[in-house]
């Protein structure tokens, strides 16, 4: 039993925190001097998020000298892998029909996100590519050995696993800003969470959450067509 349960929360929440200002001071610098325009500076203020997220894990886990497997990553069998990655597909069907909902309230309809945006600028091709790296390799893997991994697994040791599940779900929601996806991103968090305790590793959710993004990406990239 951890002698300081609360601790890991608050580091968790410090490397969250400190992941953002260092993505934000990144942000004016390539926005400022650098001129660069909104899309493509999302796109590499999102790799720098990622490694930054994923470099100080590593760093405050071998600090502590656990191990990846503390957080959750452990080997996964072919059929978990599966099951997972339809349970993903059913997470996108519930978080289309959250979106819907909120669609109705919209006159104009969801804002675009950032990625599809991106389809217009670029070749659609070399687009769909950088995409595919960001959303479909980068995101799943970074954000569930944080999120359903690192953070889930703070939470946990001082609350309910129910419990720790919906407030790491409301963080995943809230870092992505944006208000109008909030709550369908929240549900889809709680169900990767799910997924990730249900097959006892976080490589289903990573599974689940590449599934998820894989299959809107290319709704994203045929509705091009």
């Amino acid at each position: 039993m951890d002698k300081n349960p609360s601790g890991k929360w608050l580091e968790a929440l410090c490397i969250l925190v400190l992941t953002y200002v260092l993505v934000f001071a990144s942000a004016v610098v390539l926005a400022g001097p650098l001129g660069l325009a909104d899309t493509p500076l999302f796109l590499i203020t999102t790799f720098v998020q990622q490694g930054i997220l994923l470099g100080l894990v590593a760093v405050m886990l071998r600090r502590s000298g656990r191990h990846w497997a503390d957080i959750g990553l452990r080997p996964i069998s072919a059929r978990s892998a599966m099951r997972s990655i339809a349970a993903g597909g059913l997470i996108l069907i519930v978080m289309a029909g959250f979106i819907q909902v909120i669609n109705l309230f919209l006159p104009d309809g969801l804002p675009a996100q950032n990625v599809e945006a991106f389809f217009h600028m670029a070749s659609p091709r070399v687009a769909f590519a950088i995409s595919f790296i960001l959303m479909v390799v980068a995101a799943p893997i970074v954000e569930e050995l944080f999120f359903r991994g690192y953070l889930y697994q703070a939470f946990a040791a001082r609350l309910s696993p129910q419990s720790a599940m919906l407030v790491t779900s409301l963080i995943f929601g809230l870092v992505h800003g944006d208000v109008y996806r909030l709550l369908p991103l929240a549900v889809g968090g709680y169900f990767l969470n799910l997924v990730a305790v249900r097959e006892r590793t976080i490589l289903a959710s990573m599974f689940a959450h590449a599934a998820w993004n894989a299959v809107m990406l290319l709704v994203a990239f045929g509705s091009l067509s």
